[in-house]
């Protein structure tokens, strides 16, 4: 049971990571996101302007996936801290 207790602990951050990079993708406006890196007189191709925006999409949810693990595995450690008192 601790084996598969781990793997749907995986799938869980996995679905957290999936849901943050879905509200990245829907909550940061691309025009905004280009005006603020490029401003307004650079042109840049298609292929390289959705290499950019991936990445920066990318390396920000792997950011907020980390913290979120990092905070709930804190918690975890407080809780069962908690239990080893009792």
């Amino acid at each position: 049971m601790k084996h598969l207790k781990k793997v749907l602990i995986w799938y869980l951050f996995f679905a957290v990571y999936i849901a943050i990079f879905c509200g990245l993708f829907v909550g940061i406006p691309e025009e905004a996101l280009h005006r603020s890196i490029f401003g307004h007189a650079r042109e840049v191709s298609e292929i390289d302007w959705d290499n950019t925006h991936m990445t920066i999409l990318l390396v920000l949810d792997a950011l907020l996936t980390g913290m979120c693990i990092f905070t709930s595995s804190i918690i975890i450690d407080k809780r069962s801290d908690d239990r080893k008192i009792l």
